[in-house]
């Protein structure tokens, strides 16, 4: 019989260790080629959105072009995200890094991202600074995917709070999802000639509050005032104008110090409309949206935001039909003249299912004039 030779234990050693080291050689070099793809990243979004928080400049007093620059520097580009928000729109996000700061959710330790929203022509219509700051005992490095497509459609929604800022870092509104379905949303509004403090004879002076509307899962909605500061026509917008020099405290945002129309007036308004119902009417079905919007200088009233709540189905004349949501998106148009609805879904009768489409349009100088 034949003696089998069997190879050696030091060969075998040999062949192991060097298949490994020629291994750890591939992955080192696969990792140095993706390292270098993602800093050298060529999507044409990220020339673009150079191109617009660079432009935001235009104006700027020399503090205000160097805050817009403390963002282009603290953008982490290579993280570069895209979401769709609607069938025509969609949104780029960008990490910023340690390196930014700004003065709200100090304590907080907030992800701080830059959102753009894209139109159907390819034209940024619109960027903010957005901090997302968990819920209560909760913390996060970096904001889920597809967070901001759940935040404006409806869907299931990212727990903690969204502050939305302009490039200069100046507060624009805040969004909040608490358990239990409760949301608020936060704008800073302004009462003129306001009896509450103590204020010069001479100006005509404005009292500015955030106001933050709650809305509760039985429907009713609850709004808040909290006094910021005050500001008259004869001192800067920025500035306290209380006679006694207290109160109120400075630096109210300082929007026409840096070269940003001041907000005249800030608007929420509660939608809901007959998405399709039964000819003989005895069921239909409601969709719920919130409609939001701001005036600045002289110019006509335009939406900022439009978020969808909920859809639901009411029965009448002993009907049991159902309804079952599939799909809804909300955006805005025509430079944030026009807020859209489009919701698609199924009724469920004893006779069958039956597919629903339908859509709804509002035109912010109507609903807020």
């Amino acid at each position: 019989m034949r003696k089998l030779s069997l190879p050696s234990r030091k060969k075998t050693t040999f062949s192991v260790v060097t298949f490994f080291v020629f291994l750890v050689l591939c992955l080192d070099s696969c990792k140095k080629n993706l390292s270098d793809q993602a800093v050298t990243i060529t999507d044409p979004a990220v020339e673009k959105i150079t191109n617009w928080v660079e432009s935001q400049k235009a104006g700027k007093t020399a503090a205000g072009i160097a805050k817009i620059q403390s963002v282009i520097d603290a953008m982490d580009l290579p993280g570069l995200s895209i979401e769709k928000l609607s069938d025509k729109e969609r949104m780029f996000i960008i990490p910023l890094n340690k390196s930014f700061v700004a003065k709200f959710n100090m304590d907080s330790n907030p992800v701080n991202v830059l959102l753009f929203i894209e139109n159907e022509n390819g034209v940024i219509r619109r960027g903010n600074i957005v901090q997302f700051v968990p819920e209560q005992g909760k913390q996060v490095n970096k904001l889920a995917p597809n967070s901001f497509y759940n935040l404006y459609n409806g869907m299931t929604p990212v727990l903690g709070k969204f502050t939305f800022l302009s490039m200069l870092g100046i507060f624009q509104y805040e969004i909040e999802n608490k358990d239990g379905g409760i949301s608020s949303f936060k704008i800073s509004s302004k009462k003129n000639n306001s009896p509450s403090s103590v204020l010069t004879s001479a100006s005509s002076c404005t009292e500015w509050y955030y106001v933050t509307t709650t809305t509760y899962p039985d429907g009713h909605t609850e709004e808040n005032w909290e006094y910021l500061y005050t500001t008259c026509s004869s001192c800067a917008p920025w500035e306290d104008c209380n006679e006694n020099g207290s109160g109120g405290g400075s630096s109210g945002g300082g929007e026409n110090g840096e070269g940003e129309p001041e907000v005249v007036a800030s608007f929420t308004k509660a939608e809901n409309w007959v998405v399709t119902s039964a000819t003989d009417q005895a069921w239909h079905v409601r969709s719920y949206e919130n409609l939001y919007g701001q005036k600045t200088g002289t110019n006509p009233s335009l939406f900022t935001s439009v978020i969808h709540s909920s859809t639901a189905i009411f029965n009448g004349n002993g009907s049991s039909a159902t309804w079952q949501a599939l799909n809804t998106v909300v955006f805005l148009k025509e430079s944030n003249a026009f807020a859209v609805a489009d919701v698609s879904g199924k009724i469920t009768t004893f006779s069958g299912d039956y597919p629903v489409h339908n859509s709804k349009t509002w035109y912010s100088p109507i609903e807020f004039p």
